[in-house]
């Protein structure tokens, strides 16, 4: 059925105007994300750092310093209690967007790095997922690295093609000193990565699941 033409001007001038609100809003919404993200990031060094085997050894968890097996494709809910179980938590309340923030879930302990995830979503699918470290003694880093890429080697072998199909695509992170690639399903690739540490993350480890197409 056709659509009758609205001919009173301060309806339509009403109806543009909502119209313009809900696409501002979906904008503000990413916006607010990742600004939100962008401030965490930049905080000062608090006392919730939660990388390194010594630390979790003496806890008596290891999900948190395992290479994250969350699958890619799932749902905000899904996500939020996967990664949950990896002993990273979003804050309470927090709405859902295109780019979530994943903390280390509360835990006292003596540690000597910091980590944290940002997950990035198409929808209501999860599309990427990075494990940001950041650690002030590079000997640690690069420690720290090794038992990564020696945790994944355990149910796959670093491939070489996964490898040079990163760099095909110009996908390697910036300030690559070293990286492993690990084929996953699905399209799927995992990167470990040791990083010279540059702002705004000033990470020296990134494990990176994503699609490579």
């Amino acid at each position: 059925m056709p659509r009758l033409r609205d001919h009173d001007p301060a309806r339509r001038a009403r109806r543009a105007e909502r119209e313009a609100r809900g696409r501002s809003d979906t904008g503000r919404t990413a916006s607010s994300s990742n600004e939100a993200i962008r401030r965490w990031i930049a905080r000062p060094a608090g006392r919730n750092y939660a990388v390194g085997a010594l630390v979790f050894a003496a806890c008596g968890g290891a999900s948190a310093e395992a290479p994250i097996t969350v699958d890619l494709g799932l749902t905000h809910d899904q996500t939020e209690r996967a990664l949950a179980a990896h002993q990273y938590c979003r804050k309470p309340g927090e709405p859902a967007g295109p780019r979530e923030l994943y903390p280390r879930c509360d835990r006292p302990a003596a540690e000597w790095g910091e980590s944290w995830i940002t997950a990035s979503f198409d929808g209501d699918r999860l599309v990427e997922l990075r494990r940001w470290e950041r650690y002030a003694d590079q000997a640690h880093a690069l420690e720290r690295w090794n038992e990564l890429v020696t945790a994944r080697s355990k149910a796959s072998q670093p491939s070489d093609e996964a490898l040079q199909e990163l760099r095909d695509k110009g996908l390697l992170e910036a300030g690559t000193r070293a990286v492993k690639a690990f084929r996953g399903s699905d399209a799927v690739v995992i990167g470990v990565y040791l990083l010279t540490p540059t702002p705004p993350e000033n990470a020296s480890v990134l494990e990176k699941i994503s699609y490579v197409h």
